[in-house]
Order: C-alpha cells, then sequence, then structure tokens
C-alpha cells in the first residue's frame, strides 16, 4: 500500500466518511420530527402521544424481524441501501399525501417511524464502524460519528424556521427529509465501493453451529445486558421527550408556534451535544473508560430527575423553573447518550461474538428500542388513566434510571469477561471424544489402521480416555505390525489392560529384530512375566544395545532371584570401570532403572556423577530417585553445565519437596549463574505445593531481573498461589518495571539520530522488552494466566483488532497506575508516543546527553544492572566529540558494586580502556 493509498484509508477518514452518513441522519431525522410532532400536536394533542409510541413499538417488531432476517443472508451495506431507498420513497409518498387534502393521519404515522429510523439508521452506522474500525479506534473516535448526527440535527433545526417561512407548510420539510435520507443511501453506496473488502460479506461464520437467531441471542447473558440497557434507556428518553412536549403543547397554542419551538429546542439540545462531542466526550472516555461511559449517561439524568422532585414538590409542576429543568434533563440525557452511552456501546458490540453481533444490533435497535417505547406508551396511558400525573412520571422515570444505572454496572462487568471469551481459542482434545455409537468405533478403527502413525496414537488415545472393551483387542493386533513404534506403543498400553496378553504378545517378541522391540518385550515381561521368562531375560545382559540392556535391568530387579541380580551387578560394575564413555553411561544408565528401593550401589553412581564426560553425568543425573541431603548440593553443581542442566534439575524435582532447601540457597547465593537460579526456580514450579509457592515468594523481587521473570511467571502457573499473599508486592513489581521503561525510553529517544549508539539503542530495547514480558508476568500473578496468556498471544499478531480486543481488555481489566502498561504493550508505537504515553504516569526529569551517558555506566540508582549496557553507552560515547570520555572514565569507577560476576563487569572496563587507549591517539 502507497503512502497515499494508507492516509486515504487512514482510520480517520474512515470516521469522517461514517461521520457524513450521520450528519445525513441527523437531517433526515430533523426535518421528520419537526412537521410531524409540529402536525399531530396541532391536530391531536400530547394526550395521544404515547398511542404513538406503542405503534412505534408495533412497527419496530416487524421491522427487526425483517432487518435480522436479511442481515443474515446479505451484507449490512446492502440491506442499509435498499431501507434508506424505501425510506425516501415513503417520505415523498408521505408530503404528497398531507399536501392533497386533509390527511393529517400520516403525521400519527411519521411520528410511529421517527423512533425506528433513528436507531436502524445507527444500526447500519455502527455495524459499518465495527467491521471497518477497532474498539480502540471506535472509542477514541467514534463520538466524531455521534457528533455528526447531532450537527445534521442542529443544522436541520436551524434550517427548520427559514425553511417553514419560504414553503409555508410544515409537511414540505419532507422533501428535505427525503433528499437528506437519499445522500445518506449514497454515502452508504460510496464507503462499500471504497473498502468492499469489509463491507461487502457476511460478518458471521456461517459455519457456525450456533445460527445467529433470536433464540442465540437470548441465551448470551451479555448481549441480554445491553437488551436491557437500551430498553430502560429507551423508556427514559420516551418519557422525558413526552414532558417536554406535554409542557410545551400546554405553553404554545398552534402548529407554527410549536414548530418553532420544536426548531429552537433542537438547537439548544444538539448544539450543547455538539459541543461535548467534540471537547469532552473522546477525552472523557479515553480518562476514565467505559465504565464511566456506560454509567455517565443514567447518574447525569438522575441528578436532574431529582431536582425536577424537589421543585415541582415546592413550586408545582406548571412552574416555569420546573419546564425549565425538564427541558435541562432532556438536554442532559440527549448530550451524555450521544457522548457516552452511545459511544460506549458501539465499543460494547465489538465484545458480542461475530456470528451474534449483526443481529443482536438489529434486534437491540430495531426491536429492543421500539419494544421499549411502546412499553412508554403504555405507562403514559396508565398513568393518564390514573388522572394525577403530577409528580408521578418524574418519580417513575427516576426509578427506572436506578434500575438502568444497576444495569450499566453488571454490562461493564461482563465486558471484560466478553472480551476475553473473543480472545480465545480451541485446540482438539482426546478427553472431548467419546466413542457412543457402533459409527464412532467404524470411524477410530480408520485412525488405528492408518498409514500415520499420528493417527493411529489418536485413536488409542480416544480408546484408552473412553475406556472401550474393544481396546485389547486392537492392541493385540497392533502387537505384530511392522511399525516399531506403534508394536513398542501397543505393548506399552496393553500390558495396563491385560497383563496376561501383553505377556504372551512379549514372549514371542523377545528375539524381534528391533532393539526396541526387544526392549518393550523385557519391559513388560519384567512386569507381568513369571520365574520361568527369568533365563531368557537374563540372557539379554550381553545384548549389544544399550536399550535392551536397561530393559534387562528394570525386568531383573523387579524379579525375586538373587543370582540373576548378583549377575545384574557383576554387569553394572564391568561397564561403569570401562575406559570407554559410553559404556560408562550404560551402567548409570542401568542404574537408574533399577526398582525404588532397591540396593543401589551409591558410592558408584557418585563416582560416576564425578565423571568427566557429560553424556556419563546426564544418565548418573538421571538414576538419582532419593538422594541425601550431600546428594543434592552435589547435583545442584551441574546446573552451571549447559549439558547437564536439563538432567540435574529433573533429579531435583524428583526428589520434591527436599530439594526446595537446594532452590532456597541458590536463590539467595549469588554464586550461581542466571542460568543456574532460571532451572532451580523451574524445579520449584515442578515441585509445586504451598512449600514450593513459600519459597519463590521469596524472590519475586530479585535483583536479576531475568531471573525475577522466571520467578514470576512460575507464580503465577502454581495451583496454591494467591494473590492475596503479593498484594503489597505484586504492584510494586509492576509500578517499578514501568519506571524503569521510562527511564530507559528516555536514553533511546535522546540518542535515536547518534549514529554510534546503534549498540546501545539495540541494548535498550532488549531491555524493554525484558520490562514488557516482566509486566505481562507480574500481571499474571494478579489476574491469572490464562487472560493474560491471550492478550500476549494477540498481541503477537499482525491484525490491528487482534490488537485493539487484547488492549481492550487490559483498559477494561486494569485499574490505577498499572492501566499504564498499555503504552509499554500496545504494537506499532513508537519510542517517543511510549515516552510521552509512560511520562504522563511517571515523570522524568530531561536529562542532556552527557548525563544520560554517565546515568547508564554510574548506574547510581541501581536500575541497569547490565554491563553490556554500561559497555554500549562507553561506545556511543566514543563516536561524539563532544562528550567529555574522562568523566565517563570516573563514573565507571565510582559504580556501585552489583551482583553481576567479575567476567561480566570486565567487558566495561577492557571497553573502557580500549576507548581511553583510541581517543588518545586520535589526539
Amino acid at each position: 500500500m502507497t503512502e497515499a493509498e494508507s492516509t486515504y484509508d487512514s482510520p480517520k477518514r474512515r470516521i469522517m466518511m461514517l461521520a457524513a452518513q450521520a450528519f445525513a441522519l441527523g437531517l433526515t431525522a430533523a426535518w421528520m420530527t419537526i412537521p410531524a410532532s409540529a402536525i399531530f400536536l396541532a391536530e391531536y394533542g400530547p394526550e395521544l402521544l404515547p398511542v404513538t409510541y406503542i405503534g412505534a413499538a408495533c412497527a419496530g417488531a416487524v421491522s427487526s424481524l425483517a432487518l435480522s432476517s436479511a442481515l443474515r443472508r446479505q451484507p449490512l451495506s446492502a440491506v442499509a441501501t435498499r431501507v434508506l431507498i424505501a425510506l425516501s420513497a415513503l417520505l415523498l409518498a408521505s408530503w404528497a399525501l398531507l399536501r392533497s387534502g386533509d390527511a393529517t393521519w400520516v403525521s400519527f404515522a411519521l411520528l410511529v417511524l421517527v423512533p425506528i429510523v433513528v436507531p436502524v439508521g445507527f444500526v447500519f452506522v455502527v455495524g459499518q464502524a465495527g467491521m471497518l474500525l477497532d474498539v480502540r479506534v471506535l472509542k477514541a473516535l467514534y463520538a466524531r460519528v455521534v457528533a455528526g448526527f447531532a450537527l445534521g440535527f442542529v443544522a436541520g433545526g436551524l434550517g427548520g424556521p427559514p425553511m417553514l417561512a419560504r414553503f409555508g407548510r410544515p409537511e414540505d420539510l419532507l422533501v428535505a427529509a427525503a433528499a437528506a435520507a437519499g445522500i445518506f443511501t449514497a454515502l452508504v453506496v460510496i464507503t462499500r465501493r471504497r473498502h468492499p473488502a469489509e463491507l461487502s460479506q457476511l460478518e458471521h461464520d456461517e459455519a457456525a453451529t450456533e445460527r445467529p437467531t433470536l433464540r442465540a441471542l437470548t441465551r448470551n447473558r451479555y448481549v441480554m445486558l445491553i437488551v436491557g440497557f437500551q430498553m430502560l434507556s429507551a423508556v427514559e428518553s420516551q418519557w422525558l421527550d413526552f414532558l417536554v412536549f406535554d409542557h410545551a403543547a400546554q405553553r404554545y397554542t398552534n402548529s407554527d408556534e410549536l414548530a418553532q419551538f420544536v426548531s429552537r429546542f433542537s438547537v439548544i439540545a444538539y448544539g450543547t451535544d455538539i459541543v461535548f462531542l467534540l471537547v469532552l466526550a473522546g477525552v472523557l472516555l479515553r480518562r476514565f473508560g467505559l465504565r464511566y461511559g456506560l454509567t455517565a449517561n443514567s447518574l447525569a439524568v438522575l441528578t436532574v430527575l431529582g431536582a425536577i422532585i424537589v421543585a415541582g414538590s415546592f413550586r408545582g409542576m406548571g412552574a416555569t423553573i420546573v419546564f425549565l429543568l425538564i427541558v435541562a434533563a432532556r438536554v442532559t440525557d440527549l448530550t451524555f447518550a450521544d457522548g457516552a452511552a452511545r459511544t460506549s456501546l458501539s465499543a460494547a458490540y465489538q465484545a458480542v461474538p461475530n456470528r451474534l453481533r449483526p443481529v443482536a444490533q438489529a434486534s437491540v435497535e430495531g426491536l429492543a428500542v421500539p419494544l421499549a417505547i411502546g412499553i412508554s406508551g403504555a405507562g403514559l396511558l396508565i398513568v393518564d388513566a390514573l388522572g394525577n400525573a403530577g409528580l408521578v412520571l418524574p418519580i417513575l422515570t427516576a426509578m427506572v434510571v436506578v434500575a438502568w444505572v444497576v444495569v450499566a454496572v453488571f454490562l461493564y462487568r461482563q465486558y471484560g469477561v466478553s472480551l476475553l471469551a473473543n480472545l480465545r481459542g480451541r485446540a482438539l482434545d482426546p478427553a472431548h471424544l467419546s466413542v457412543d455409537s457402533e459409527s464412532s468405533l467404524v470411524a477410530i478403527d480408520r485412525l488405528v489402521a492408518s498409514a500415520d502413525e499420528r493417527d493411529v496414537r489418536l485413536g488409542l488415545d480416544i480408546l484408552t480416555i473412553a475406556q472401550h472393551p474393544e481396546l485389547p483387542a486392537r492392541l493385540e493386533r497392533l502387537v505384530v505390525d511392522e511399525r516399531v513404534n506403534v508394536r513398542t506403543d501397543a505393548l506399552e498400553r496393553l500390558v495396563q489392560l491385560a497383563p496376561h496378553m501383553a505377556a504372551d504378545s512379549a514372549r514371542d517378541c523377545l528375539d524381534d529384530p528391533s532393539p526396541r522391540v526387544r526392549a518393550a518385550s523385557i519391559r513388560v515381561l519384567g512386569a507381568a512375566g513369571s520365574a520361568s521368562d527369568l533365563p531368557r531375560l537374563a540372557a539379554h545382559l550381553s545384548d549389544t544395545d544399550a536399550v535392551v540392556k536397561m530393559a534387562v535391568a528394570f525386568a531383573v530387579t523387579r524379579m525375586d532371584d538373587d543370582a540373576a541380580r548378583h549377575e545384574l551387578s557383576a554387569e553394572v560394575v564391568r561397564l561403569a570401570q570401562s575406559d570407554v564413555a559410553e559404556d560408562r553411561a550404560v551402567a548409570a544408565d542401568m542404574l537408574g532403572e533399577y526398582e525404588p528401593g532397591s540396593c543401589v550401589d551409591r558410592a558408584r553412581l557418585r563416582a560416576l556423577l564425578a565423571d568427566r564426560d557429560h553424556h556419563v553425568v546426564s544418565a548418573a543425573l538421571a538414576a538419582f530417585r532419593e538422594p541425601d541431603e550431600a546428594d543434592l548440593f552435589e547435583i545442584a553443581r551441574h546446573l552451571d553445565d549447559r549439558r547437564t542442566a536439563r538432567a540435574a534439575a529433573d533429579a531435583l524435582v524428583r526428589c520434591g519437596d527436599a530439594a526446595l532447601s537446594v532452590v532456597e540457597e541458590g536463590l539467595r547465593d549469588g554464586g550461581y549463574s542466571r542460568r543456574a537460579q532460571e532451572s532451580l526456580v523451574r524445579v520449584a514450579r515442578e515441585i509445586g505445593g504451598p512449600s514450593a509457592v513459600t519459597v519463590l515468594r521469596r524472590h519475586v523481587a530479585h535483583p536479576d531481573r531475568e531471573v525475577g521473570l522466571t520467578v514470576m511467571a512460575a507464580l503465577a502457573t502454581l495451583e496454591h498461589f494467591r494473590t492475596s499473599e503479593l498484594d503489597l508486592e505484586e504492584p510494586a513489581l509492576v509500578h517499578d518495571d514501568l519506571v524503569h521503561a521510562t527511564h530507559a525510553l528516555r536514553a533511546l529517544v535522546a540518542f535515536e539520530r547518534q549514529p554510534s549508539a546503534a549498540m546501545q539503542s539495540g541494548a535498550l530495547r532488549d531491555e524493554l522488552e525484558l520490562l514488557r514480558r516482566r509486566v505481562l508476568a507480574a500481571l499474571s500473578m494478579r489476574h491469572g494466566t490464562d487472560g493474560l496468556n491471550r492478550v500476549a498471544f494477540q498481541l503477537a499478531q499482525r491484525d490491528p483488532r487482534s490488537h485493539a480486543l487484547a488492549l481492550e481488555w487490559l483498559d477494561v481489566t486494569l485499574t490505577g497506575t498499572d492501566r499504564a502498561v498499555v503504552a509499554l504493550l500496545e504494537p506499532g508505537l513508537s519510542a517517543r508516543e511510549r515516552l510521552n504515553a509512560l511520562t504522563g504516569h511517571f515523570p522524568v526529569a530531561p536529562l542532556s546527553q552527557q548525563e544520560l551517558l554517565i546515568d547508564l555506566v554510574q548506574d547510581g540508582d541501581d536500575r541497569w544492572r547490565r554491563p553490556w549496557i554500561k559497555a554500549c553507552a562507553l561506545y556511543t560515547a566514543s563516536g561524539m566529540s563532544e562528550i567529555d570520555l574522562e568523566a565517563l572514565a570516573a563514573a565507571v569507577g565510582d559504580a556501585p558494586a552489583t551482583f553481576v560476576s567479575d567476567d561480566e563487569e570486565m567487558i566495561v572496563h577492557e571497553t573502557l580502556t580500549a576507548l581511553l587507549l583510541r581517543r588518545r591517539e586520535l589526539a
């Protein structure tokens, strides 16, 4: 994509196109509302307004079903085009009827249509926004789209009086409304042509097992909370609207005056709305998040309603102050609905599963909202029938708003859960498969008979998990399979299910050409054979293959025959004393196969542990089962050797809680290398249990950040770990790492244009990557590895939408300064952008390049802790003539002692010496 294309396709350009659509929708709604309200109120009065609400509910139900059905079959933009063309034609027909004669009933139909046109129009706008923009762009910029609607409504309100003066009759505005709907249609078509990949396809998955139907929606708790939120919002809005028009009708007597009032009211309400949307809405939503966005509207309206109830109680509902407060309540509702609730819901819809999203939006806006309007109308009729409207309606509205606040709180809580669910993936797990029919068994038999060994293993796994009675018969057939892996796997499984059958098969395979098959057969007979098998087993001690010798050691030590055991011991001694390293390794392997509790020659094993060959040492480590305390520390000594570290760690794990003393000592003792300490952490993690948690907790703030990262990652995965145990330390870990990241970014940005700082920049980026992983690990301790692992996976993808969902989950889940981690984790940000975001939470003083280099090499705050960073800083200074290298040399001399080894510090002094010598030569 060229730079011009990228600019043309930027999120802001997409927002502008959507805002233009919303502007056209606002014009359409304004030029429908003004004539319909004026004609209806003048002809029928406000008493029949509730009937229009009920009519809107009926019409909304029909339109929602039709719209949902259409969206399941066609792309949203195609449906929008057809609906908007039909709307234009309907408005022109209404104008013709009103102009032709006494057809004032058309105003009733138009008032029924208005509450449907606006939400359905926003279905089209929000639906396109969800396809074109990710959730974070929606939160940041969608207020501009809503501002487009408000601006359109204001423009329509301002243009209403001059147009009325020019045309003379209110119904003539319907022609302008039809033209505005035509413009909306054209903009939808243009947007679809510019973005065909996103807007020309169905959003839901046709292969999904759960069809996107109304029944599917009712089973989704999150969608039902959105339904409740929108319905309660619609009820209180309609009742506030009724209060405004009811009191206005009492003050203005003819249609022209009412049309003038509606126009002025629209300008005031939507003018306030526009200012809020353009100046404050985005700032407040970014600062306080979705919790504010979902609750601000209801809380603000509830405050003004309280004032109305108080004023009405003392001054009467006919007082001017009450009328002004009612107008203020509706303006407040409109402003926060557009600037907070509507924008938040546009983001909230992105947490609905893709297969449900189009139907959810159509159902909520096209069915639930009109249904709520109908309920509000029925409620108004009931209140009117009681004959005492007075304070009853404001009090009922306040009760609805209180319920709205409660639903908003629950919706916000479920938002994070739904976001996380959208990050979830599934893998095939044989444990979830069952064999409950003959057809299933036939399918599994195809796997077992497959030429692919992986399919064979999968089929056997399914039968094993299901404990199917046919499994032994299939294993018996596979014992004679020509593939070595299949035969050995079948023998190992068969001995667990049918020992006698396995023993019979093993006797036939003792002389098999394959050493692995012979070894598997010997092990089966050691576990399930009889004394009569011992001579044939012992004869294999002379086998030249090490795998077979190990199998013999396994079998003989499990049979009660002293002579055979003596012969085995002699063979082990012979091999252990051999000059050939391979023989000594076989001796150690054979010792490792001894039955637990057997008399193992521990002196011989210790001698092998001290062997000069690492293969022998690894085999000896694998042979240790229950070493004493002295053996434990001897084993740990081999963690520093890359070649024996894995075997040493496995040996410590087998020792269980007894090895935790070695872990404690090793993490506390600076004599162990970083690699050895990380291996000790893994040992504690694999041992697990409360004791391992207690040991690791003491080292969560380890001075070596990489070791500390390993400790945090281990704690987060341990079952017995409780986040409350780190309530004081874990937030400090995140805070300290974010402060350190701010300092690293400051240094990175300060030298970004310096050619000699290439290595230093690389070292600082490595440090930032370490801090990123540490922050994720620390958050995993508090919020669980499940969510954070999904977040890390999504952030590693190339899809910006995946990034947005993951970052949004973090933004919703984290609190306080922890939310600053988004600046460190968000992909695509430059170092300067990350620095600007973090300094808002963790200010750092500006430093000159000389001061920054001194800070890097002196490390007086024990912040950097890496000799490599010091060496890179020195190299950076050598390429800058304005830097005082002698001052840096003094700073190196003043650097405090750290936990790093002398070898690591040597690189700093060698680099400094070479650079000073070169500068003096050049001088």
